[in-house]
């Protein structure tokens, strides 16, 4: 896990999506079945829009009918995913390393 990034609001809203923004930094969320990743089966890692941190793999993905992507478990043991939200979750990425954080 990264350390926690400090940025002010503006650096946040110029980096991010309204939608991205409005859920990491405003604690919103988005409408259940609507979401970008609701349905998707595309493997991958999926990763903080934030920090980059991995998140989950899409291999731990299931239907739990919420309308909101379901994982068995995180990417890594003691993650410490109780103040991250589905919209900050950037696209799914090939479990090779990549040099970009964000989508």
């Amino acid at each position: 896990m990264v350390d926690k990034i400090k940025k002010p609001d503006a650096e946040w809203r110029k980096a991010l999506s309204p939608e991205q923004f409005h859920v990491t930094r405003e604690k919103g969320t988005e409408r259940a079945f609507s979401g970008e990743y609701y349905k998707t089966k595309t493997p991958g890692m999926y990763k903080c829009v934030c920090c980059g941190s991995d998140l989950f793999a899409s291999g731990d993905k299931f239907e739990s009918g919420t309308g909101w992507p379901s994982y068995t478990k995180p990417a890594a043991e003691g993650a410490d995913l109780a103040s991250r939200s589905r919209a900050a979750l950037s696209r799914p990425r090939a479990s090779r390393p990549s040099p970009k954080l964000r989508p």
